[in-house]
């Protein structure tokens, strides 16, 4: 066995190999051949840096038996495994998060950030009851899981899950609420989530305006619909909306506030008189027969 392994060895590192010594390393460790590393790490290759990749692989990859004999070697220095708690969190693995906190020096910086970044609500938990001091962290994970901060890949029920979390705690501003509401209703995050988001922030109806204003400015139609669906907005505001969207040539925004109310001949004729395209024009006139033919 000793033969294979050694011819192995001498096949993977040689110099002309398509596949880097590299790669191949930290795809062992994601793979989960944590003989093989340990192999290869006998036969001299203990470098950090390699080590750390081959980690992070480990990680992602929820190879515990890997993780842990690279952390065994101690070759990996502290901060270089708090690097590699924050991709754990980030990822949503809970296994190796909670291994790299309980067999690891993690300092509290270092798991603050891993808190502020966490993909799944058992991961903000574990690490929540590790904080020192919480209260800016939370601030911070309210904001990154909101999308009004570093944006983390989740899915939206995950996202609005430790959302709920964090303003169980207390200790989210209202302002911090306001502010990532309004900042959401324009950005990337759809309009799934904009509606949880709703129901369990407790938005103000000041709040609501302001974000379908900015909603509608930015063209997010879907975000339109689902604010004119949530919350009751005076007709002077979605007239005003109307007639902006029409300006600017907002089709979907102006076929969502057309179907909102029952407009009145001058309202619309006022939107058609600032029509842009003929997509918005046709909205405006259908609307118009419908009404008053």
């Amino acid at each position: 066995m000793g033969q294979v392994a050694d011819c192995i060895y001498g096949v993977i590192t040689k110099q002309d190999n398509e596949t880097p010594f590299e790669d191949f390393f930290v795809n062992l460790a994601g793979d989960g051949y944590a003989n093989a590393i340990e192999f290869l790490y006998r036969r001299g290759h203990k470098e950090t840096k390699l080590l750390g990749y081959a980690l992070d692989n480990a990680v992602c990859a929820d190879q515990m038996e890997v993780l842990r004999m690279i952390l065994n070697t101690e070759r990996v220095t502290q901060d270089r495994i708090g690097e590699t708690l924050l991709i754990a969190a980030r990822h949503g693995k809970f296994s190796p998060v909670e291994f790299l906190v309980q067999n690891s020096r993690i300092s509290d910086r270092q798991t603050k950030k891993a808190f502020e970044n966490a993909s799944k609500l058992a991961i903000s938990n574990y690490l929540f009851d590790k904080l020192d001091d919480p209260a800016e962290s939370v601030e911070t994970a309210f904001r990154n899981a909101a999308g009004n901060g570093h944006y983390t890949l989740m899915g939206t029920s995950e996202r609005v899950a430790i959302l709920k979390f964090l303003l169980s705690t207390g200790l989210v501003p209202r302002t911090v609420v306001n502010d990532s509401f309004i900042t959401v209703t324009e950005k990337c995050l759809g309009a799934d989530f904009v509606l949880a988001l709703s129901k369990v922030a407790d938005i103000s109806p000041e709040i609501a305006l302001e974000a379908f204003q900015k909603a509608v400015c930015v063209g997010r139609a879907e975000v339109v619909k689902v604010l004119l669906f949530t919350y009751s907005y005076p007709l002077s505001v979605k007239e005003k909306a109307l007639e902006s969207a029409a300006r600017t040539g907002r089709h979907g925004i102006v076929e969502e506030i057309c179907a909102s109310a029952e407009w009145s001949l001058n309202v619309l004729d006022k939107a058609i008189s600032v029509a842009t395209n003929t997509d918005v024009l046709a909205v405006l006139r259908a609307k118009k027969i419908a009404n008053f033919n």
